[in-house]
């Protein structure tokens, strides 16, 4: 049982935050070859797929390009965040090019997320966000680690 002591100190702790996360540019759209989106950004993908080879999609007729940093690159989110923005801002005109032509282009975060955890983002990395105009897809993954 937890004592009136006890309970007063974990509410006044700090949130935990979200963990293992990553962050990816992602473009996607029917028939999108992802050489082409490599050869026109000048960068390899970390994960793409051409229509019909990802067999978890639930359009077959879907392709997509993906530029991930993870754990693998960095373990702290900011440092993926900032590695992301930074692809994304000196492709920022292709890739309007690329959603003038019908590809969904956005910035994806993934991560596990506890009970009143917290992601947070300075007010650089969110002017940074903004100024590149790319939706951002918050994907939080509750399940038990």
């Amino acid at each position: 049982m937890t004592t009136p002591k006890e309970f007063w100190k974990l509410s006044r702790e700090e949130p935990a935050h979200w963990v293992l996360t990553d962050v990816s540019l992602v473009i996607e759209r029917e028939g999108l070859d992802p050489g082409e989106v490599t050869a026109r950004l000048g960068v390899s993908p970390t994960n793409s797929a051409a229509p019909g080879e990802d067999r978890r999609s639930a359009n077959p007729a879907i392709g997509f390009w993906m530029l991930e940093c993870d754990e693998r690159v960095s373990r702290v989110f900011s440092e993926q965040l900032k590695t992301v923005l930074e692809a994304a801002e000196v492709n920022v005109d292709e890739l309007r090019r690329l959603q003038g032509e019908g590809c969904e282009v956005w910035i994806s975060v993934y991560g596990f997320s506890g009970n009143e955890s917290k992601l947070s983002f300075s007010a650089h990395d969110l002017a940074r966000l903004a100024a590149l105009g790319l939706p951002l897809r918050l994907v939080p993954n509750l399940n038990d680690r």
